[in-house]
């Protein structure tokens, strides 16, 4: 909770400088502090997105490891020397990765 009222004076501090220092702006700092809403999570990590890229990591690795088991099953039915079949399977799972 105390975090918020951190950014406000950051952020007050930055104004009355570039507006009275440097005459950058004329915003009115009182008006605008008035206005401004600071939510409770706005300097908080959010479980929920990193629960989501977890999950779509784990995909995505799941969808990797499926499309290498088809290209063997492909290469062991369409070749017939266990060379050319070693050899293709090499080959096509650094083009998968």
């Amino acid at each position: 909770m105390w975090r918020k009222f951190h950014v406000k004076t950051v952020l007050h501090g930055m104004i009355r400088y570039a507006r009275f220092e440097k005459k950058y702006t004329s915003i009115n700092i009182s008006n605008f502090f008035g206005d401004f809403q600071v939510g409770k999570n706005i300097l908080k990590k959010s479980e929920k997105l990193m629960r989501k890229n977890v999950l779509l990591m784990k995909n995505e690795f799941a969808y990797r490891t499926l499309h290498i088991q088809r290209i063997e099953t492909r290469a062991f039915t369409q070749d017939t020397s266990t060379a050319k079949k070693k050899s293709y399977i090499n080959n096509q799972r650094l083009l998968s990765i």
